[in-house]
């Protein structure tokens, strides 16, 4: 194989067809095209999913995407791809499976990821996890080079979840024989990759509104806090590893909505602040082993929904930002051993939610997320030193409830994330 794969008169090839997956109604298949219709300069591969409920829609296109190199030729060291395989899990995560192909590389085996939560067309990075390590030519006399018959894509039936691709990459010659036939040096091999997509794991316990997380260096865990149904607060903690550890325990107090948590470097500590029914705030400590240390503190101020809390590393204190019984915003700090400086101050701007908080490593400041009560999304920012830089500006987009942010340190952004009115979530980078 010269590096392309290999067609036959008309233009199609080989490979067209991969067997359908039918799962959660949508039948999912995918096929080798040549692309552009007409004058053929290149191959992609394409996914495609229908409506296989039995109802009114049946037939109709669900959702669908290809993987091409449009600017491919022949010989310009483009990337063909061709030999589909699709599999689809439980949840409709897909993984779509190839051999990629180049006039400048040899056949070599990839994937892409299309997670059930991805917008219509997306697919995720495209992998190539064996690159080829020869050329291939073994026509058997035939004039076809023939190739892409020991492929597969399958989910895992072991739990319905992970997603397994099998695909052949052209292997290392064992010699120079180039003849035409089967016993010539030319060899194929196949390869193996997994994905295991994201997916919802049930815990023991109840929660009756949003729980609180923050990692703790120290030990190593992630800490959690949630607020029972009769207001009581519990605490639990997750691995290193992600694993829940089932360690509930009652801590004394009640908190009227979410709790809320952040690390405090200086202390090594956690810092807990809540809000009582009468709107009042208060606040505690969990040592860096766990402990409870039931040092509850009312602190001057009211909030009407749960604050934001997060650690500012320029200043080494905890920046605090609340929502008035009017809509209004009002920020005042910790300090770094976790004394409440009372430094209540208004910032202009009104919300209908809590305010989501964030620090900006590469700015050096927090931006601050809110909800309108058109249901529109605001965005501004707070210096290191405190000042409110009063730079309110409309993000694109709407939420129906409190928005939430952390800083993304991968990719270096702020990451947004919204629920719409019919439940959805959906993410933006700022």
């Amino acid at each position: 194989m010269n590096g392309l794969p290999s067609s036959q008169g008309g233009g199609k090839f080989s490979r067209g067809l991969d067997a359908p997956q039918l799962c959660c109604g949508v039948l999912h298949y995918a096929q080798t095209v040549g692309i552009p219709t007409g004058v053929l300069t290149h191959t992609g591969v394409q996914w495609t999913q229908l409506d296989a409920s039995g109802g009114p829609n049946t037939g109709n296109v669900v959702d669908g995407g290809r993987v091409e190199d449009p600017t491919a030729t022949s010989t310009n060291g483009g990337k063909w791809y061709a030999y589909p395989h699709i599999a689809v899990n439980r949840f409709g995560d897909i993984i779509l499976g190839f051999t990629q192909f180049a006039s400048s590389q040899y056949p070599s085996a990839g994937y892409t990821f299309h997670a059930r939560t991805d917008g219509a067309g997306v697919m995720k990075v495209l992998v190539i996890y064996k690159p080829g390590e020869d050329y291939y030519h073994k026509d058997f006399g035939s004039g076809r080079n023939r190739w892409g018959d020991f492929s597969k894509a399958q989910v895992d039936p072991s739990n319905d979840t992970d997603l397994w691709v099998l695909q052949e990459y052209a292997k290392a010659r064992v010699g120079t024989d180039d003849g035409t036939t089967g016993s010539n040096s030319s060899r194929w091999g196949t390869w193996w990759g997994k994905v295991s997509p994201p997916a919802w794991v049930f815990i023991s316990g109840n929660t009756d509104s949003a729980p609180a997380l923050a990692w703790n260096p120290i030990a190593g865990t992630i800490q959690m806090l949630v607020k029972a149904a009769d207001d009581s607060i519990w605490k639990a903690t997750f691995s290193g590893n992600g694993t829940f550890s089932n360690d509930w325990q009652k801590i004394s107090g009640k908190t009227a909505s979410s709790p809320v948590i952040a690390w405090d470097p200086t202390a090594q500590k956690m810092l807990v602040v809540v809000r009582a029914e009468d709107d009042s705030i208060w606040k505690a400590t969990i040592n860096s082993d766990g402990t409870f240390n039931d040092d509850w503190q009312n602190i001057p101020g009211m909030t009407a929904s749960p604050p934001a809390i997060v650690w500012n590393p320029v200043a080494s204190d905890m920046q605090m930002v609340v929502r008035a019984s009017d809509n209004s915003i009002w920020k005042s700090t910790f300090s770094s051993n976790g004394a409440f400086n009372n430094d209540w101050a208004s910032i202009s701007g009104q919300t209908v939610e809590s305010p989501a908080l964030a620090w900006d490593e590469l700015a050096d400041s927090f931006g601050i997320l809110v909800r309108a009560g058109d249901s529109s999304i605001w965005f501004a920012s707070l210096r290191s030193d405190g000042v409110f830089r009063d730079d309110w500006a409309v993000t694109p987009g709407r939420t129906a409830s409190a928005p939430a942010m952390a800083w993304n340190g991968g990719i270096n952004v702020i990451q947004i994330v919204v629920r719409a009115s019919d439940g959805s979530i959906w993410v933006m980078e700022y």
